[in-house]
């Protein structure tokens, strides 16, 4: 079903909420404080226990709504599934920010236009794997080809990030779930 398709496998099993994923990104992309592609979160159990870590990002969802309410044309769907963003041709609008349900896009406060994790384009193009999969000391981050990383990770995984769901964007990512967190989350 996803063979051909780019996207990110997470598992909330393996995360110890270190934040290295989130660091190296920010390193490598040169962001700000404040400003993050990458977020590592805490999420609670009913009981306001700790659950589980997340680590997320931009989905680049199979039916980008950044892409869809972008008038500028500054968000891309890129042929390998990934949604970029185009800072030359971005207006500063927002629009993309507003739309998008996973919190993927940020305007920044320095150059007034929209920017979005790329999943490393520039190191995709070589070879490598995306800087926060790359550097995660637990590997519970990975990317390629999600119909392999389906057949890696197994039937158990959820199609939606587990802060938000929008079943219409369509995520590319797979997450395998801890059990402490598995009656919280929403299968697709």
């Amino acid at each position: 079903m996803y063979m051909g398709r780019l996207g990110f496998a997470f598992n909330m099993i393996r995360c110890v909420g270190c934040k290295t994923c989130q660091v190296a990104c920010k390193d490598k992309n040169g962001l700000n404080s404040g400003h993050f592609f990458r977020r590592v979160i805490i999420l609670s159990g009913e009981g306001g226990e700790v659950a589980a870590n997340y680590s997320g990002m931009c989905c680049h969802c199979e039916h980008p709504t950044c892409v869809d309410n972008c008038d500028a044309g500054a968000m891309r769907k890129n042929e390998d599934g990934t949604v970029s963003s185009d800072s030359s041709s971005c207006i500063g609008c927002g629009a993309c920010v507003w739309n998008c349900p996973y919190g993927g896009p940020k305007l920044s406060e320095i150059s007034g236009v929209s920017q979005k994790c790329d999943a490393c384009a520039d190191l995709l193009k070589e070879g490598k794997k995306p800087t926060c999969v790359a550097a995660c000391p637990t590997f519970a981050l990975d990317f390629g080809d999600l119909g392999e990383l389906e057949k890696t990770y197994g039937p158990d995984v959820i199609r939606q990030p587990p802060i938000q769901t929008n079943s219409q964007t369509d995520p590319s990512i797979l997450i395998k779930i801890t059990p402490s967190w598995k009656g919280a989350c929403h299968k697709s």
